[in-house]
């Protein structure tokens, strides 16, 4: 998965309180990963560096998969106390790729909870139809008596919005928009 330094410095260094020394300290060990040949590394202009596992080629979904580990780290800093989250990311179940899939436990509050997070930066694909496939699974899930999961598509263009619009079918979610995500998600 391709991370830029400030996700991996919110990532794994969250112990390190002061930001300025977590992207220090991220930065530093990236480089040491890069020059002992483990991770290789590229940039846009004007950008900080993204890394992936040595091997990747260059991707051109790299802004999508961006969005989806800063939906991660937002997650993360919104999960109440006591909570347990897990994910998967781009993992097939039944007819349908999530981008993000979430498990969501707190035992506190006796709640456990299935997200599918779709993410819609560029996409020139038809979102009522993925939509129909999530209420599929969903359907699939409740036959066998398990947790039907609750959809979030977290939209950059205004025009996600307007296409969801068009659906009809009997599927339950939410749309959230990218750039208010951690002021609008709720579990």
């Amino acid at each position: 998965m391709l991370k830029n330094t400030p996700q991996i410095a919110e990532l794994y260094f969250q112990t390190i309180k002061n930001p300025e020394q977590r992207l220090k300290k991220a930065s530093e060990r990236m480089k040491r990963m890069y020059d002992r040949d483990y991770v290789q590394r590229f940039r846009f202009p004007s950008e900080p560096f993204i890394f992936t596992v040595k091997g990747n080629k260059y991707n051109q979904h790299i802004q999508h998969y961006l969005m989806i580990v800063n939906i991660w780290i937002t997650l993360q800093k919104l999960k109440p106390s006591g909570s347990v989250l897990t994910c998967e990311v781009e993992t097939k179940q039944e007819n349908v790729i999530t981008d993000l899939l979430v498990e969501y436990r707190n035992n506190f509050r006796g709640e456990n909870k299935i997200y599918w997070i779709e993410v819609e930066n560029e996409s020139s694909a038809n979102i009522i139809d993925k939509v129909k496939k999530y209420e599929a699974l969903a359907w699939a899930r409740r036959a066998y008596n398990l947790p039907a999961g609750v959809l979030c598509v977290a939209y950059k263009k205004n025009a996600t919005i307007k296409a969801l619009e068009a659906y009809t079918g009997d599927l339950t979610f939410k749309a959230v928009s990218y750039k208010r995500f951690e002021q609008d998600w709720t579990w």
